[in-house]
């Protein structure tokens, strides 16, 4: 599914290549801690997961603007996923 999204924002949204490598880094990371604290895949986290992470970004030191771009990259991959029908909520 992370690939689809990739694909999806450098044809259909033509996004420029830092906004894809930027984009591409967030859901990595995003994607390592929600398999490594909670045994989930990406699609799978709800809001709980989504909330730790920040959390954990913000404990990090990672500035406010960094956390911000980090979860507007998770709503866009949720948008993405519900608009392809790859979950029912989001």
């Amino acid at each position: 599914m992370l690939f689809s999204f990739i694909n999806y924002l450098k044809h259909e949204k033509r996004a420029s290549n830092h906004t894809v490598t930027a984009y591409s880094k967030d859901l990595e990371q995003f994607s390592h801690f929600v398999a490594e604290v909670f045994g989930l895949e990406p699609h799978a986290a709800g809001h709980a997961e989504i909330r730790a992470w920040r959390i954990e970004l913000m404990e990090s030191g990672l500035s406010p603007a960094s956390v911000n771009r980090k979860t507007a990259t998770l709503r866009a991959f949720f948008k993405f996923l519900l608009q392809s029908g790859k979950i029912d909520a989001d």
